[in-house]
């Protein structure tokens, strides 16, 4: 007498990523999802099955002579979260003393964008931002200190999140504007005021000078406003003068680059005709006895003769005898 014998589950399996099964035979039948009936197994028809999302697909071994169907091996699909490609051309720039902006180009299928920032070389990233837009502007930062950033993006797939790898690495150095314009006035023989256009966060200017354009630049004075009176300047005398900003970081000193440099020539001041005699006589005093006295003969002369020129030109007398 033949016993039936009833066939274990079949050992199929799944792959949930790929979508696929593996271990199926022609003495398989299958059911998915919500169907009526099994279905013989036929490589063509079930080939053209779909899995992606979420599918239960029941296999068993089919009834065969006298041997029934065997218990079913279950296989459970999930929805696969979407594979993001990384964010491209991603950008870094300083737009001032304390902030940075960034951009970078859309993912297809992200719903957010997470940026992570890092101090320095050899700073550890942590993330600042998570958006839905494709930029960024970072605030706060500080002078003259280099930042890294890198993006990734990601979508939310209840009940957890999809990432992409991350972006390149972009960097950006928040700087004091140069103080321009650079330019002198109220120029003397003697002193000229020097202004040019105030940096945003600057905590105060330095003003150098040199002597000539063979000098060598030095501090002359420390200014909290973008204007300065110079003074004490020697007539026909050729300056040079620049400036640059700072700001205090932690009570160290974040330097702007220089201004343009400022050449300054003071006029030579031009004695009158009594200051010359005033000169003579001056000088006069500087001479020996001798020297003394014929100097002041001329410086006589010289004054006798002014003393007709400016009678002349009050009077309006063309020749005076």
């Amino acid at each position: 007498m033949i016993v039936p014998v009833t066939p274990p589950a079949p050992p199929v399996t799944n792959d949930d990523k790929a979508n696929t099964v593996s271990g199926l035979t022609t003495a398989m039948e299958y059911k998915l999802d919500d169907a009526a009936d099994y279905v013989r197994y036929e490589e063509v028809t079930f080939a053209a099955l779909d899995f992606s999302g979420e599918h239960t697909l029941m296999v068993r071994y089919a009834a065969g002579g006298i041997n029934p169907f065997g218990p079913d091996t279950t296989l459970v699909f999930t929805t696969n979260p979407p594979v993001l490609a990384p964010p491209a051309n991603p950008v870094a720039i300083a737009t001032s003393h304390d902030r940075i902006s960034l951009s970078w180009s859309a993912v297809q299928g992200a719903t957010r964008y997470e940026v992570e920032r890092r101090l320095g070389e050899d700073g550890i990233f942590t993330v600042v931002v998570r958006t839905t837009t494709t930029s960024f502007l970072n605030t706060g930062l500080l002078t003259n200190r280099t930042y890294f950033y890198r993006i990734r993006a990601y979508a939310e797939i209840t009940p957890a999140y999809a990432y992409s790898d991350f972006s390149a690495i972009v960097s950006a150095t928040p700087r004091l504007s140069t103080p321009t314009g650079l330019k002198a006035n109220k120029i003397t023989a003697t002193s000229a005021k020097l202004t040019w256009g105030g940096v945003s966060g600057a905590t105060r200017y330095e003003v150098e000078r040199k002597i000539g354009e063979g000098g060598t630049f030095a501090l002359i004075s420390t200014v909290s406003r973008s204007n300065i009176d110079v003074t004490g300047l020697t007539p026909g005398t050729t300056y040079y003068y620049r400036v640059r900003a700072y700001k205090l970081v932690n009570k160290v000193k974040e330097y702007s680059e220089y201004s343009n440099e400022l050449k300054l020539t003071t006029p030579v001041r031009r004695l009158s005709a009594f200051g010359k005699l005033a000169q003579s006589f001056q000088n006069s005093m500087q001479l020996s006895s001798f020297e003394q006295r014929t100097s002041l003969t001329f410086a006589t002369t010289l004054f006798a003769q002014n003393v007709v020129l400016l009678l002349k030109s009050l009077l309006g007398i063309k020749a005076l005898r």
